[in-house]
């Protein structure tokens, strides 16, 4: 039994190194995420940009030139907060994507203009097909 004891105060010692090297590790880690990391928050009726860039491949048009396509569409309201980060959008009545949108998909609509800068279409094949507002092109 004392060589039990013996051998689990030894391994506690080995590890006490380890778990110290972790935490400092971690608090590393933690302070560089903090540095760049900022929390957004919008209100309900703020407008805001909507980024497609992950849905761009599967649901933007088959184009070659994705350079080209639009980063940002909008600016678009927002109606609604649900949870903590994810936000309801008033979209077209004719967009077929659904509404809710991770914050991280959002960016601050800044201007007086609320014009629709870049409708926001698709077609049935789930493609983006953005159109010029009359008189603006």
């Amino acid at each position: 039994m004392a060589a039990l004891d013996q051998a689990l105060c030894e391994r506690d010692r080995m590890l006490d190194p380890v778990k110290a090297n972790l935490q400092q590790a971690q608090s590393r880690m933690k302070q560089q995420y903090d540095k760049g990391h900022q929390d957004l928050s919008y209100a309900p009726w703020d407008y805001v940009w909507l980024s497609l860039q992950p849905y761009r491949l599967l649901s933007l048009s088959a184009s070659k030139l994705h350079k080209l396509s639009l980063k940002f569409y909008g600016p678009f309201q927002i109606v609604d907060r649900l949870g903590s980060v994810a936000y309801r959008l008033q979209l077209p009545p004719d967009a077929k994507i659904h509404d809710v949108f991770h914050v991280s998909l959002l960016k601050p609509f800044k201007g007086d203009s609320l014009i629709l800068h870049t409708p926001l279409l698709l077609l049935e094949d789930g493609r983006v097909l953005p159109t010029p507002v009359h008189g603006r092109f």
